[in-house]
């Protein structure tokens, strides 16, 4: 049966409206760019996460006077910034935060999570050079070496992948320098060791994370589904009692994510790196604080901070 529009009274104006609101859609999907995916998921409160952002940032410049504070929201399902505070765009020591990208590669290599990695009594000899860990870890698996921030665990599951294979599938998650020829600094910077890199960038890779893989707002695949989610299992272990982000926990809230603490001169950089499902879509939140105390780490500066913002974005919110 079929039936035509223009002997229904009104028709008309049905067709030319349906018409109108088709070309607007088809101009917004055209305007979101190549490989954007149009999400029916509500977006997060970028006000909200503004406003966390700035307070806490004025809180931590006053909390360690000196200290150059930078702090990133990205809605991982668009790659919009939410809001930020400081120079974002400029490098600094990302300290452990890469090793949850040394670990996304082993996991695409084929290396289970529950694999056991012996970090023996916290130091170790690998490709000329000793690495230690603050304390001794002995036998732990994968996801215990990401969630304790092992660099003697990293640095050994270089050694089983294999350091030009990891080192290549690293750089396509993340904008590294070339590996040359020590293999010593290059194996060092997969484990955080003198690793530099801009805030943005780390925002970036941890939002592909978040977003299943994908590079939000283009479509391009960079890690498998599974791999993506499993590392987000873990990073989500890392921010447990067991882990060094337990200052991170919100409660009622599914919080993954990764500290860094990198020495620079007599003081530290703290960081912490985190994602959460806020307002319906996957928020990457990074806290930087680049001139804290000897003392202190990203457990205890970044991570607190982390969460008193998710807590004020997300209360403020509803």
């Amino acid at each position: 049966m079929s039936i035509s529009l223009y002997r229904i009274p009104g028709a008309r104006v049905l067709v030319v409206a349906f018409a109108v609101l088709s070309v607007l859609l088809l101009g917004r999907l055209a305007h979101a760019g190549p490989g954007a995916q149009p999400s029916a998921k509500p977006a997060p409160d970028a006000g909200a996460w503004a406003r966390a952002i700035a307070a806490e940032a004025a809180s931590l410049r006053r909390a360690h006077r000196g200290a150059v504070v930078r702090i990133a929201a990205m809605d991982a399902g668009t790659g919009e910034l939410l809001g930020h505070a400081g120079p974002i765009g400029r490098a600094h020591f990302t300290g452990s935060t890469i090793k949850s990208f040394a670990v996304a590669a082993a996991l695409a290599a084929g290396v289970e999570p529950e694999r056991v990695i012996d970090t023996g009594e916290g130091a170790a000899q690998a490709f000329g050079r000793e690495f230690r860990d603050y304390r001794a870890h002995g036998a732990i698996t994968l996801t215990q070496v990401l969630a304790r921030s092992s660099n003697v665990g990293v640095v050994r599951l270089v050694e089983i992948v294999g350091l030009a294979d990891i080192y290549r599938s690293v750089a396509g998650l993340l904008p590294l320098p070339a590996r040359g020829r020590d293999d010593a600094a290059a194996a060092g910077r997969l484990a955080g060791k003198g690793t530099r890199m801009r805030t943005i960038d780390l925002v970036r890779g941890y939002a592909m994370i978040a977003a299943g893989g994908v590079v939000p707002g283009t479509g391009e695949r960079k890690l498998p589904a599974e791999v993506a989610a499993e590392l987000r299992r873990m990073l989500g272990v890392a921010v447990s009692a067991e882990g060094t982000g337990h200052g991170a926990a919100v409660p009622g809230r599914e919080i993954a994510g990764k500290t860094g603490t990198a020495l620079r001169g007599s003081e530290r950089v703290a960081l912490f790196f985190g994602m959460l499902a806020a307002g319906g879509r996957p928020v990457v939140l990074a806290v930087v604080v680049d001139g804290v105390q000897s003392s202190e780490s990203g457990g205890s500066v970044a991570a607190p901070a982390f969460a008193r913002i998710v807590t004020q974005a997300l209360g403020s919110a509803q």
